[in-house]
């Protein structure tokens, strides 16, 4: 018997069970309430079983799949072992420290109350797809998808959202009835996205997210990030990172998604074999990256040494060639009549401002205010915006339609199309926008920026290391200062953090050092240099986590509340001392010798470039 059989069969006993734990809730006088709840929960969790059990990929185009016909089981890492090890090459994690998803029931033996973490393409979504229809095939709990975004426009509570999209609206009958079945612990709730909030209600977002995972703390939890979004320090949530892909995981994601084309898998499998080297592995380990190789292979079977290669490549077989792999002769009628070239300029700008109002999905509406903006800057352009979206969706296959919401087939695919226009600006206007690119990573939005700014990188170099590394990397060295032992640990010390503050609760007349409240007050500064110096920062963000162990130790006061603010002009002594003894010294030095060897690099890398053009021009009479 087939997944998709097996799946609506376990639905149909979901459900059953489900009802039945339902009836202990409600007197013989609540029928009423108890036929609402039977509807209700069965009408949202078939709804959202038909919607996250068949999805749409960048290989398979426009033809709609079952998720178990191509999803390969992800493994996730607990992130403290990472950080533990200072690991940046996954292959040293073994499958002994490497965690199965295969289960939700197993892995809610690590906690009630997890964070997922994961780069761009690490497949988070499609795993949160798997891990809520495993839920309705173990039984586990009822499960709950809230996509974080959806709150960035909600003026009312959470417990208010749930009631909605389980009851359509009807919360006046409904409230009663979800408070008692949250009060009896019987939901998962995935909090998807953390990483899409909008930055201006994201503390009030967390205050609702953290009071109601401690108002209803019997259920489960799972939330998800891109990375450097400050959901690795929330209390109570114990924190894992999708793990990439081993070589043996590559070999079987891409036969997964080629299940009838065994030579072509083959094919594919050996061409990496042959192009063995660690930076072509920090893509292939990726599975959107390794989807988009598997989507080109056909026409270009190298391996790109940069990762917007990829993103070039897929968009060109999206425009020219994914169809011909099926049907000869075959081109899919566009009614915009528009070039690729012309898509390309459209995209850009489209991109380049949904992406700064932090805009991922968007609806009809807000889609025609933009291109009417856009349409208004384009010069020999016309086209119809309905035709376009058509276009986007159908003939080309770049956006996805989610029930009236469109957005590219990923987010990334947006990210590659605005560094795409920052590499066209000029000089002053690419000032500005790497500017605002710095103040967006100051004010906390470091897991929005990364695959940006690494793009920008790869394909803006010379700018980018003029308006974006160079200021960044020659800041932080002037805050480092390593005249001495003391004076580093201050500085670095002092670049991480405001304060520290740690409350220690009383457990049989001793310190409870193994849970204190702890706080590492983060200054916002750091966040603009953690695509440069991220090692470093996480091992020291790791050993002064530990520092509630050092005061429980060696305080004689007997003080339950502690708050040291740093500064470099009064830095603490106890932080000094323990920090002398956990060698912060040597990661300071360290971080300097990096930072001063990476200016010297940029600039002997600039000025190369420049002599280069200089004796190009010069030979020229």
């Amino acid at each position: 018997m087939d997944e998709s059989k097996l799946l609506e069969i376990a639905f149909k006993a979901f459900i059953d069970e489900t009802v039945k734990y339902s009836k202990s809730l409600f007197s013989d006088g609540e029928k009423t309430l108890s036929h609402l709840f039977k509807k209700g929960i069965e009408k949202y969790l078939k709804k959202q079983k038909d919607r996250l059990g068949t999805l749409k990929t960048i290989i398979q185009g426009n033809t709609p799949v079952f998720l178990y016909d191509i999803y390969f089981p992800l493994k996730l890492i607990e992130n403290s072992y990472i950080t533990r090890y200072h690991i940046n090459n996954y292959d040293e994690i073994s499958n002994q420290n490497a965690i199965i998803t295969d289960s939700i029931s197993e892995l809610f033996k690590l906690g009630s109350c997890l964070t997922i973490m994961g780069d761009a393409g690490s497949g988070k979504s499609t795993l949160i797809k798997h891990l809520f229809l495993n839920c309705i095939k173990e039984k586990c709990c009822i499960p709950f998808l809230l996509e974080l975004r959806y709150l960035n426009e909600y003026t009312g509570t959470i417990e208010d959202f749930i009631i909605t999209k389980i009851f359509e609206e009807k919360i006046g009958e409904s409230g009663n009835i979800i408070e008692r079945m949250l009060k009896g612990g019987k939901f998962v709730f995935f909090l998807d996205g953390y990483d899409e909030v909008h930055t201006g209600i994201k503390d009030k977002i967390i205050k609702q997210l953290l009071d109601f995972v401690n108002e209803y703390k019997d259920n489960k939890f799972i939330l998800t990030s891109r990375p450097y979004s400050n959901i690795e320090h929330f209390h109570k949530f114990k924190n894992f990172v999708v793990s990439k892909l081993n070589e043996q995981e590559i070999n079987g994601f891409i036969k997964k998604q080629l299940p009838k084309e065994e030579e072509l898998a083959t094919k594919i499998i050996n061409s990496i074999l042959i192009n063995r080297n660690d930076y072509i592995k920090s893509f292939i380990t990726n599975p959107l990256l390794l989807s988009l190789y598997i989507l080109t292979y056909q026409t270009n079977s190298d391996i790109p040494i940069k990762k917007y290669i990829f993103y070039r490549r897929v968009i060109n077989a999206l425009f020219s060639e994914h169809d011909s792999k099926t049907k000869i002769g075959f081109r899919r009628e566009r009614k915009t009549n528009l070039t690729q070239e012309q898509f390309d300029e459209i995209l850009r700008k489209f991109s380049f401002l949904t992406f700064f109002e932090s805009e991922y999905e968007f609806n009809h509406d807000y889609f025609l205010s933009k291109i009417e903006i856009i349409k208004s800057k384009l010069i020999g352009i016309k086209f119809d915006a309905n035709d376009l979206l058509d276009d986007l969706k159908v003939s080309l296959a770049l956006w996805v339609d989610d029930n009236g919401l469109y957005s590219f087939a990923h987010r990334s695919m947006q990210e590659y199309y605005v560094a795409s226009f920052i590499k066209r600006l000029d000089n002053q206007n690419k000032q500005i926008i790497y500017n605002k690119i710095i103040q967006r990573t100051e004010s906390g939005l470091t897991s929005e920026t990364e695959n940006l700014i690494s793009l920008c990188e790869e394909m803006d170099t010379l700018d980018f290391l003029v308006c974006y590394k160079l200021p960044i990397l020659e800041s932080l060295n002037n805050e480092l200062n390593d005249s001495s032992k003391a004076d580093i640990i201050k500085s670095i010390l002092c670049h991480l953090l405001s304060g520290i503050e740690i409350n220690f609760n009383y457990k049989n007349n001793e310190y409870n050092s193994e849970r204190p409240y702890r706080e590492l007050n983060i200054n916002n500064g750091v966040y603009r240099c953690l695509y440069f110096d991220l090692t470093y920062m996480q091992s020291l963000h790791s050993i002064m986590r530990e520092f509630s162990n050092y005061i429980s130790a060696n305080n004689t006061s007997r003080s339950k509340r502690f708050n040291f603010k740093l500064s470099v002009e009064d830095f603490p002594s106890q932080v000094m001392e323990y920090a002398l003894s956990k060698k912060v010294d040597e990661i300071g030095f360290q971080l300097k010798s990096f930072v001063q060897e990476e200016i010297n690099k940029s600039k002997l890398y600039l000025s190369k470039h420049q002599n280069s053009n200089d004796e190009l021009v010069a030979m020229i009479n």
